[in-house]
């Protein structure tokens, strides 16, 4: 089982696996309120946002300790305040949950070629010809079948903790779950206007490797996800599937939020 213990300044905390239907339970509202919205009934009668928001953690705790309890590896990391430290303070954050970060299985993405148009040499973001975009990716969408890697799919921090290295701490206690598991590298996918997170990410040495644009109409023309990826070690994998290399757009995976 991971337990990571990790401090920053007069700060601390400990990261953890969820092992409870509790833990789990706190965590969905902390990712309903942070990634989700709640869809207005047609009639609105008082108190429908309690509800909405009860059932919607309801369905996000069911479904997690299904894929917890399943046959593909799956992990729930929980940053908590770390009780035995005397004196510490997290201003507006009331529990002892600070953030959390999930990670899943998905195969990868159709990764670009060195100087394919979407990155540059050096990693950079660049803009791209969705034609060029598109044949790049079908030319690599085979090396990639059938194989699953890891994904950071879920990141939150409350506000009261963050600024503070707990983002980074998930993130390197989710790849290190990873590596326990057996992989060399994990994926993340981001929104491309969430500055905040890629900051973290370049610094943990991410490295843009696919540009996915979207289509909704209300993140304007530019809208786009990006598709992260960290090499961490020389290990063969140790699942596979027959799933397609394509199906990965189709996967729900929330750009992450730092």
């Amino acid at each position: 089982m991971l337990v990571a213990a990790l401090t920053f300044g007069t700060a601390g905390w400990t990261i953890q696996p969820a092992t409870d239907t509790a833990t789990v339970r706190s965590v969905a509202g902390l990712s309903i309120d942070q990634f989700e919205k709640l869809q207005l009934p047609l009639l609105p009668l008082p108190g429908w946002e309690e509800r909405a928001r009860t059932a919607a953690i309801a369905e996000w705790t069911a479904s997690r300790e299904a894929l917890l309890s399943g046959s593909q590896p799956h992990a729930l990391l929980v940053a908590s305040r770390n009780e035995a430290e005397q004196g510490r303070y997290f201003e507006g954050v009331e529990d002892s949950l600070l953030g959390f970060a999930e990670l899943g299985l998905l195969p990868a993405p159709p990764e670009q070629r060195a100087g394919w148009p979407g990155e540059s040499r050096d990693g950079e973001e660049s803009t791209a010809d969705g034609a060029d975009a598109e044949t790049a990716a079908a030319a690599s969408a085979d090396e990639a079948a059938l194989e699953l890697f890891p994904y950071l799919a879920n990141l939150a921090v409350k506000a009261g903790a963050r600024r503070m290295g707990l983002g980074k701490a998930l993130v390197q206690a989710t790849e290190q779950r990873a590596a326990e598991l057996g992989y060399s590298r994990m994926y993340i996918k981001v929104d491309r206007q969430n500055f905040e997170a890629r900051r973290v990410y370049d610094r943990l040495g991410y490295r843009i490797v696919y540009l996915q644009p979207r289509t909704d109409p209300r993140k304007g023309p530019l809208g786009a996800n990006l598709f992260l990826r960290k090499d961490f070690g020389d290990v063969e994998p140790r699942h596979r599937s027959t799933q397609s290399s394509s199906k990965y757009e189709s996967q729900r995976l929330p750009s992450c939020k730092a």
